[in-house]
């Protein structure tokens, strides 16, 4: 029984003893847990005096205003906190928040009494007033002055109690981090055109100070590694011919501002630059920059009416961003647009051609254009452009012509592959071309168009002259529509991926299509003609030869293989041609048509195709000039084929291919391609070719040859000798390409290509120094180093040195008597006295 009593009152300790423990550790009532958020990312550093810390949290438990509660904050330890005289802040309960993010509305508790023990790191808020805050509101308070953030990177909680909580609950870990240090600027260096080091600047106005200093035209500003900013700093040009270049990477020099090209000449070369570039004066070059968009520019180049022959070369240029809509917007005449590579966001466009560019043809060449909508190249005004050798991908539109019907552009679209652009939506569908102009002349030749999911091209409004010729328009979903009523569109001789062409309804009504091609067409034409001279693009010249007249299109291709049908012998390379004459006047009344190919023989003829026949024809009237190198074939009214059949027609050349002309490509011999530390003035040189009567020669500052320093091609120019010597002197430090090719009467070598890197900038020898052998310190001077030493380190006065002489005793010879001089004077008298006697005794005889 005993035992049966101990069980049963063990059992109750126990469950006494955890009812004791889970009420002990869970308390009936708590706040839901707080939220610490910060106005700016900038109130999140360490030490710093936050303008608006917002703490939101959830009532458990009703608290009343007019009864004085308090809700208390208890901040982590390193925070400090102020002064109840320098603490404000709000206190807001719900409900009254709408939106993402939530904004309160009403609910402000007005009345609110703020102190604080800095000791205890707290801050109260008394509430004042008759109102009452349920249970379940969510209350907002915002700090806006007396917090200081910790002094550590870390993260942190903080607690909060009111009168109705018993317990304080710890918020959700919020994090103080280290400030970002501003970027500094580095060094400008201004150097004249001998290349002599006049002066270098830092600071806030590095770059607007090293303006004021270059002088005279070749002027070189040098701008080392750091962060210019156009808040402290100015970037306007001053003298024309100067030249601004970036001594370290784009991604390391960066200018954030404006710029201002008002003078000619100027090149601005390696920068990254955020603002806007705008050029109002001739011959610009910005060339290897980052072009990127900022809080403020809506355009990040712009060539004015004034700022004719812009060059934007090998930059990388971003039309991204939300304020950001256009790259390089050219209002002025002959601008060329090479090599870069442009990324557009939705709402932006790469290139804007404008109405200023009437004159000379504003070019756009070897760029890259890609995104994830947006313009390519848009032609906005009465503007001549010539677009070619372009990559365009995943763009909304490739190329946008004239968005205002009333412009008349001239735009020659050429050489471009335009790949997933366009979309296709029910509402507003996007082509991959769009024209909209009215009276403009629009030739799009020789590109590859491909993966369009909407139109290839749409023809909006206006009467346009639209020529879509020798494309490869393969792999489209659609085809060309045109919605200019009553206006044709000359589609004809493109490749639409089948020997058929294109499918049926593929076209509008008013586009013909016909006279399909190979893949591969490289074609040209012209308009209101009476010849086409195209032998160096396409192989072909067409001409009126008999009568006289124009026809209104005289259009030629030469390619690889023709769809329609295997020639009866092999042709010879690249031997298969196209030749279409578009409604030729009553007066005209023979073609010739010459056929060049290196391949021709004295066995080589040409044949047409023959729609009624199915088979090649042999042509009626031809002959080869061997001498010329082509064939050449007479069209008339009774010939084959017929001045009739010129409506696109096929020819193939066919004959035993005979050897091409061949001659050597020329060795580089120096310097060694890839050289480090080349001369400024080098002497190229490349081994003789046999059979060679010159050689072509370029020498440019960029891979592509794209606007070479050096073009020595053709008759007059290409030299003779093997090597090419440079006059001026290059860049230091610079890499240069160079490419070689021989050429003979009747043949060229392919080009032999190389590149070396000029020697670095010498750098100036150490000032003298002059070392103290006593103490070692240095001296700029001899003078100064012995003045330091004779105060310093004065000569000591050596102790008198006592030198004891040895008596020596030298034997000397016996003396030799000496006659005294008395005697020499008895002697003397004596011979005078016998002197007179003799004197006398003659005298004496002769008066006797």
């Amino acid at each position: 029984m005993k035992k049966k009593f101990s069980k049963i009152l063990g059992i109750g300790l126990t469950l006494a003893l955890l009812t004791s423990l889970l009420l002990t550790a869970a308390p009936i009532s708590a706040l839901g847990q707080p939220t610490v958020t910060f106005a700016t990312t900038g109130d999140a550093v360490i030490s710093k005096v936050n303008t608006n810390t917002t703490i939101r949290f959830t009532l458990d438990k009703a608290i009343s205003v007019g009864a004085s509660d308090t809700i208390t904050i208890t901040f982590p330890s390193d925070t400090t906190v102020a002064a109840s005289a320098s603490i404000a802040g709000t206190a807001v309960a719900s409900p009254g928040w709408v939106g993402t993010p939530a904004v309160w509305t009403n609910g402000v508790l007005a009345g609110v009494v703020w102190t604080s023990d800095a000791t205890a790191r707290t801050v109260t808020a008394t509430l004042g007033g008759a109102d009452v805050v349920g249970q379940g509101a969510e209350i907002r308070i915002n700090l806006t002055a007396g917090i200081t953030n910790p002094s550590a990177v870390g993260s942190y909680t903080l607690t909060i109690k009111t009168t109705q909580e018993t317990t304080a609950v710890t918020s959700a870990a919020y994090s103080v981090t280290a400030p970002t240090p501003s970027a500094l600027p580095g060094i400008v260096q201004i150097y004249n055109s001998a290349g002599v080091l006049m002066d270098q600047k830092t600071g806030n106005t590095a770059i607007n100070d090293a303006i004021a200093l270059a002088t005279a035209v070749g002027y070189v500003i040098k701008i080392g590694p750091g962060t210019y900013n156009g808040a402290t700093d100015t970037f306007d040009t001053n003298v024309a011919g100067v030249t601004f270049m970036a001594t370290g990477t784009a991604a390391e020099t960066i200018w954030i501002g404006n710029i201002t090209v008002d003078v000619t000449d100027t090149v601005i070369d390696g920068l990254t630059i955020k603002g806007k570039t705008t050029v109002s004066a001739d011959d610009a070059i910005i060339k290897n920059c980052v072009l990127l968009t900022d809080l403020t520019a809506t355009t990040l180049v712009q060539a004015t009416a004034a700022g004719t022959d812009l060059h934007v070369e090998n930059c990388t240029i971003a039309v991204t961003g939300t304020t950001t809509t256009l790259g390089v917007d050219i209002d002025g005449n002959d601008a060329t647009i090479s090599g870069n590579t442009f990324t557009v966001d939705a709402g932006g466009t790469a290139i804007d051609i404008s109405a200023g560019t009437t004159t000379l043809p504003a070019t756009v060449t070897l760029n890259t254009i890609t995104g994830s909508s947006g313009d390519g190249v848009a032609v906005t005004a009465t503007a001549v452009a010539n677009i070619t050798t372009n990559t365009f991908s995943s763009l909304g539109t490739a190329i946008d012509i004239a968005r205002t019907p009333t412009a008349t552009p001239t735009v020659t679209i050429d050489g471009n592959t335009i790949t997933t652009c366009g979309y296709s939506s029910t509402t507003a569908p996007l082509p991959a071309i769009d024209i909209n102009a009215d009276g403009g002349t629009i030739s799009i030749k020789n590109n590859t168009i491909t993966s369009s999911p909407d139109d290839i091209l749409l023809i909006t409004d206006g009467a346009d002259v639209t020529y879509v010729l020798f494309n490869d328009l393969s792999g489209n979903v659609l085809g060309v529509d045109n919605n200019d009523t009553g206006v044709s569109v000359d589609a004809t001789h493109n490749w639409w991926g089948a020997a058929t062409g294109p499918v049926s309804g593929f076209n509008s009504a008013d586009v013909d299509a016909s006279g399909y091609l190979g893949a591969d067409a490289t074609g040209v034409f012209t308009t209101a003609a009476s010849s086409l001279i195209a032998k160096a693009t396409a192989s072909v010249d067409v001409a009126v030869t008999g009568g006289t007249g124009t026809a209104a299109i005289i259009g030629a291709a030469n390619y690889v293989a023709n769809p329609q049908d295997a020639t009866p012998d092999p042709a010879i390379t690249d031997g298969f041609f196209d030749v279409f004459v578009d409604t030729p006047v009553a007066g005209i009344t023979e073609f010739t048509i010459k056929f060049y190919n290196a391949n021709v023989t004295a066995d080589t003829e040409a044949y047409v195709w023959s729609t009624l026949q199915g088979a090649w024809v042999k042509c009626t009237s031809q002959g080869v000039n061997l001498f010329g190198g082509y064939i050449w074939v007479k069209v008339t009214g009774t010939t084959t084929p017929e001045i009739a059949d010129l409506a696109g027609t096929p020819f193939v050349l066919v004959a035993t291919p005979a050897a091409a002309a061949v001659i050597g490509t020329p060795v580089l011999t120096a310097p060694d391609i890839g050289a480090k530390d080349v001369v400024l003035k080098p002497t190229l040189a490349w081994g003789t070719v046999a059979g060679a009567i010159g050689y072509d020669f370029e020498l440019s500052d960029n891979e592509y040859f794209v606007v070479p320093m050096v073009s020595l091609i053709g008759d007059m120019v290409r030299p003779i000798a093997p090597f090419y010597a440079q006059i001026e002197e290059l860049e230091y430090s610079t890499y240069y390409y160079w490419r070689v090719k021989a050429v003979s009467a009747t043949a060229e070598s392919a080009w032999s290509a190389g590149v070396f890197y000029t020697v670095a900038e010498p750098v100036e020898p150490p000032a003298e120094v002059w070392i103290c052998p006593v103490c070692g310190l240095t001296f700029d001077t001899r003078e100064a180093l012995e003045a330091h030493a004779a105060t310093a380190h004065p000569p000591v006065e050596p102790a008198d040195i006592v030198v004891e002489i040895p008596e020596i005793v030298v034997p000397l010879p016996a003396e030799t008597p000496i006659t005294p001089a008395w005697i020499y004077a008895i002697i003397g008298v004596g011979a005078v006295l016998v002197i007179a006697v003799i004197v006398l005794i003659v005298r004496t005889r002769r008066v006797a």
